[in-house]
C-alpha cells in the first residue's frame, strides 16, 4: 500500500503533502486529493485531485491508505462517518519536526505538524489533529477527532473532548 489519498485539496492537505515529500520516512510513492468542491484532474500543490469522496467506493478495501485533511471537527466527523463504509485503512501522518515521547499513545488517523511536542504519557485520540508548534505537556488526553490549533499550549493533565476545537495560541 503505497499511495495516500488525502481527503482535501485545501491548505492542510497541501501541507501534508509536504511532510511527506520532505519526509525520509515517508513510507508513500504516491499522493492524490479527494475533494468534494475540487474537479476532478486539477493539479493541487503538484498533486492530482481524482474526484469527490464517491470515488473511494470504486477503489478496492485497502488497497490506499486514507487521511482526512480538514481543520473543521463537524466536517472531519462526517467525512470520516462516511468514508469508513468503504474499507479503508486510516494513515497517522507525523511531521519529522515534531517530537512524541515514546510514552505518548497515538490513535489512527491522527495528524502531528511540524514543530509540535508531544510530552510522557499524553494519549492522543484517533483523527485528532495537532497542529504547527502544538504543546501536550504530561498526562494530556485528547479526545477522538478534537483539533489542536496552532501553538496551543495543554499543561499537564488536562483533558480536551471529542470533537472539540482549542485555537491557535
Amino acid at each position: 500500500m503505497k499511495t495516500l489519498v488525502i481527503i482535501g485539496a485545501g491548505g492542510m492537505g497541501r501541507e501534508l503533502v509536504d511532510m511527506m515529500r520532505e519526509s525520509n520516512r515517508s513510507p508513500y510513492e504516491n499522493f492524490a486529493f479527494v475533494d468534494d468542491t475540487v474537479p476532478a484532474r486539477t493539479v493541487v500543490h503538484g498533486v492530482r485531485v481524482i474526484g469527490n469522496r464517491l470515488i473511494l467506493g470504486t477503489m478496492a478495501p485497502g488497497s490506499v491508505k486514507i487521511c482526512v485533511a480538514h481543520g473543521d471537527p463537524a466536517k472531519r466527523l462526517d467525512l470520516l462517518e462516511d468514508i469508513r463504509r468503504y474499507g479503508h485503512p486510516f494513515a497517522t501522518i507525523i511531521d519529522p519536526s515534531a517530537q512524541v515521547s515514546s510514552t505518548a499513545t497515538i490513535g489512527e488517523g491522527v495528524i502531528i505538524c511540524a514543530r509540535a511536542l508531544i510530552n510522557c504519557d499524553v494519549t492522543v485520540g484517533a483523527h485528532a489533529v495537532i497542529y504547527v508548534g502544538a504543546i501536550l505537556g504530561h498526562d494530556v488526553s485528547i479526545g477522538r477527532n478534537a483539533f489542536i490549533g496552532p501553538n496551543a499550549v495543554i499543561n499537564g493533565g488536562v483533558h480536551v473532548g471529542e470533537g472539540v476545537l482549542v485555537g491557535a495560541g
